[in-house]
């Protein structure tokens, strides 16, 4: 008949045995949890008056056969071999229950009940990795999720486990990824309908929402193994996050099409400037050769693209003509004035003639 080490003490123990009877023993370095083989005990009277005191005992500790029995926490943990585990309130390991073939196989060499959970998960990864499932020469992906009565223990263990698998890889210099979740009970219940435990549930829905535009068959995933899994959802999101890049890029360049179009517009309105002031002075020097062959004199101004032309073939008054890019004047201060000057000498001349004229009528007629 077996027993469970449920209290110790200094010189005996209380053990909780198949038959939900509490039995007291005497203490041989036993440990707490610890599962020791008893045989069946003829009850004597001394005896009958000693499980009262080991009774005591329990009822002081708190600890009944209940308490020790009943499922409190619930683990799983996956690789490729996909193993669950039923612990009690103080985190003993009830029973570990294989979920595919390949966690069958793992459990075959492990004797996993009512040790520490932190125990158990350590010996498990320690198994699955001398199997070949986690190996140093790619990255490995291991997922463990928990869910408790209490939500707060829950996420308490999920570190606790994480801390324990990672070391445990780590020692044996293997690279894996670890991952870890604290759940609600009603997803223990959807990943057990679906034959699959809540880990590979919650990570293979989360390959889905990675490439939402793709339906993925969640049993075919659930196969798979958990680095697979891990790797493609990298992949998805590096590529969603490569196009967003482009997006991004393509839409920045959009943005900035007016402005270099405005630059351009504003480069052709300068090469139009230029072409225009380089026309004027083609025309300027053309008007300047056909003057010139003309025998004309040409002044030009210091004013840019303007020029005056002195032309000679008068006789009686000087013409000056003034030709600006912007305004045309008909003629300019300088030549209004040497008009007058040349009226009023005109003028002057005339009347000393007249008085001459005069003159010489009076002699004539003293004559």
């Amino acid at each position: 008949m077996k027993a469970v080490i449920v209290e110790v003490r200094k010189n005996f123990v209380a053990v909780l045995s198949d038959d939900g009877c509490i039995k007291k023993l005497k203490n041989q370095n036993y440990k707490i949890g610890q599962v020791i083989e008893m045989k069946k005990p003829v009850l004597k009277p001394k005896l009958i008056a000693s499980l009262a005191g080991v009774a005591a005992v329990v009822a002081l500790s708190s600890i009944s056969a209940y308490a020790y029995y009943t499922p409190y926490s619930y683990v799983s943990l996956d690789v490729n071999p996909s193993i669950e585990y039923a612990v009690n309130r103080f985190d003993r390991v009830l029973s570990a229950t294989a979920v595919n073939d390949d966690g069958e196989a793992i459990l075959e060499n492990l004797d996993l009940e009512n040790k520490p959970i932190e125990d158990a998960v350590q010996e498990t990864v320690q198994e699955i990795a001398d199997n070949g499932y986690l190996t140093d020469s790619e990255q490995g992906g291991i997922v463990i999720a928990t869910s408790s009565d209490n939500e707060s223990k829950a996420t308490e263990l999920a570190d606790s486990l994480k801390n324990e698998a990672t070391t445990t890889t780590e020692a044996d210099g293997i690279t894996a990824e670890v991952e870890t979740l604290s759940i609600g009970k009603e997803r223990v219940a959807e990943a057990k309908a679906l034959g699959i435990t809540p880990g590979k549930l919650n990570l293979v829905q989360k390959l889905q929402a990675s490439n939402p535009d793709v339906t993925i068959d969640v049993k075919e995933w659930a196969n798979k193994p958990v680095k697979d899994i891990m790797k493609t959802i990298k992949e998805n999101k590096k590529e969603d996050k490569d196009t967003k890049d482009k997006d991004t890029k393509a839409h920045e360049d959009e943005t900035k099409a007016p402005a270099t179009e405005t630059a351009v517009s504003t480069d052709n309105s300068e090469t139009t400037a230029q072409s225009e002031t380089s026309v004027s002075s083609t025309e300027k020097q053309k008007h300047e050769t056909e003057n010139k062959s003309k025998g004309k004199p040409v002044t030009t101004n210091k004013s840019k693209n303007s020029y005056t032309t002195k032309d000679n073939d008068d006789d009686t008054s000087e013409t000056a003509v003034t030709t600006t890019t912007s305004d045309k004047q008909n003629t300019t201060p300088s030549v209004t004035k040497r008009e007058t000057e040349t009226n009023k000498s005109n003028k002057s001349n005339a009347n000393t003639q007249t008085e001459k004229e005069h003159e010489n009528n009076g002699k004539s007629s003293n004559h």
